[in-house]
């Protein structure tokens, strides 16, 4: 008998002393959630900030750390319940108060991206140590999906006083796992926080996030077991299912890459939608999915890929058209065609995208020269203006809220195009004040109209999330949002 508890005594430990490597597609701009714009830092936040409330793997809204809420005065009152006995990463214990700090925060913050998602919120009202009620301007059907994204992410107020603007580098949560390292351009180091409120839920005991922009270097990481899951390009995906040590794991995700047009500039592009069309018709989805993808994604003109209750049918994909776009610039008195350049993040992939769109552009009388840099100084180009054209993607959102206003509206947190339509916004506006989820259809597929034949965004294609895993790696779950949740994962 003694044996046998030794034996699992020391099975147990070794169990808790795993150690976990995740590859990720690039460094993130900053660990603070209020400031932050990549998608790679939601990928680690999941493991520092646990949120009021979080999707599951079918998209549905589930309670984290609010357990329940609810709605009154007509939709302008949320009063929201919260999770008692939970801890911050220093100690500092989790209450209303903690998240009136962070709400308030981030629809303050001067470089706060969150302030659109939270805009309809007038005050914050505290009404007992577990409990608080967001108070509208009116009411706002997307705040619950808004509160499952960073907008819900709850940071610790007693770090955010001592480190200010060094937050994001010293980041406390009331998540899984506290923060440990962040080595400059490099890795990132986060231990399991013993005294998490769902700590038997965690079972990796360091967890490391690994910066790897190549994909040839992320194969051969997962492959020699330097990573033990981590991001795939779609050209990959065989040379793993064929790996009998490895697995691929994928998802359908809400996400899009396009090409946002800066609208402020001072060139044909900005000032012609004439010329943005040409651009749009000079280019092949099709090809380009099959060309850079091998076909693993969908080619698309909208937000959200066809399938998903936000996809408007009604607004068919136009099909390639070189000779018309010529045609079209010769309209906008360009006969000769357009020159601009293309910001690009240094990712290979994206590097061969922007090649495939440069040469497809061509054909319709497009000069592109392309402006390859890091993907942190790109981001930083575009939110100064400082672009004509930029390639990027979103990862995308359950609400359309978070797919739709924030970059189409004209005050939208992330709307670095210019684009502003006042029948859009207002057509936003009506979309979000109901709790109909058909007239919210209705009100989006007319804002849809507009905002896509404005072309500020040309979608090119919806994106799945694609993970490469060692065979050692349980409990795997592929969201629809392209987040990792840890809760359950295991090494064996």
């Amino acid at each position: 008998m003694m044996r046998w508890l030794l034996t699992f005594t020391v099975l147990l430990s070794l169990g808790m002393a795993q150690s976990l490597t995740i590859g990720i597609n690039d460094s993130p701009d900053t660990l603070d959630p209020a400031i932050s714009g990549t998608y790679v830092m939601r990928v680690i936040s999941a493991a520092l900030f646990d949120k009021l409330f979080d999707i599951n793997a079918q998209g549905q809204i589930v309670p984290q750390l609010a357990t329940s809420y609810r709605w009154s005065e007509g939709g302008k009152v949320l009063t929201l319940e919260l999770r008692h006995g939970v801890l911050f990463q220093d100690g500092e214990p989790f209450n209303a108060q903690a998240v009136q700090f962070t709400l308030e925060r981030d629809m303050t913050l001067p470089a706060s991206k969150r302030k659109s998602a939270l805009s309809a919120i007038e005050k914050i009202e505290v009404t007992g140590t577990y409990s608080l009620k967001l108070i509208l301007k009116h009411p706002y059907a997307p705040l619950i999906a808004q509160l499952a994204g960073r907008s819900g992410m709850i940071v610790a107020p007693g770090a955010v006083k001592k480190w200010g603007n060094a937050f994001g580098r010293h980041p406390v949560g009331a998540g899984p796992f506290s923060f440990v390292e962040w080595v400059p351009n490099g890795k990132i180091v986060l231990k399991r926080f013993a005294r998490y409120w769902d700590a038997k839920a965690i079972h990796i005991q360091t967890l490391t996030f690994l910066p790897i922009t190549s994909p040839s270097v992320s194969l051969a990481d997962l492959e020699a077991g330097d990573v033990q899951i981590t991001w795939l390009a779609p050209t990959d995906v065989p040379t793993v299912r064929n790996n009998p040590n490895l697995k691929v794991v994928t998802s359908s995700g809400w996400g899009y890459e396009g090409i946002t047009i800066n609208l402020t500039a001072n060139d044909p592009l900005a000032k012609s939608p004439l010329v943005r069309e040409a651009l749009e018709l000079s280019l092949n989805r099709q090809a380009i999915n099959q060309v850079v993808f091998d076909g693993q994604f969908v080619p698309n003109n909208q937000p959200y890929p066809p399938g998903n209750p936000w996809y408007f049918p009604s607004i068919p994909m136009p099909q390639p058209d070189p000779s018309k776009a010529l045609a079209l610039l010769k309209e906008a008195g360009y006969p000769q065609g357009v020159q601009f350049t293309l910001l690009v993040p240094n990712d290979p992939i994206d590097v061969q995208l922007a090649q495939v769109i440069q040469s497809m552009a061509a054909q319709g009388g497009f000069q592109v020269k392309l402006n390859v840099v890091d993907f942190v100084t790109a981001l930083n180009l575009e939110q100064e203006k400082n672009y004509q054209a930029f390639l990027i993607g979103w990862s995308g959102r359950l609400d359309p809220s978070g797919n739709i206003d924030i970059f189409q509206s004209c005050h939208g947190s992330l709307n670095d195009t210019g684009y502003c339509d006042p029948k859009v916004d207002a057509l936003l506006k009506e979309a979000n004040l109901s709790q109909n989820p058909h007239q919210r259809y209705l009100d989006y597929a007319k804002a849809a109209q507009l905002f896509l034949a404005a072309r500020d965004i040309i979608y090119l294609y919806s994106t799945s999330n694609i993970w490469g895993l060692s065979r050692k790696v349980h409990g795997f779950i592929a969201y629809p949002d392209g987040i990792i949740r840890l809760q359950g994962l295991r090494l064996q």
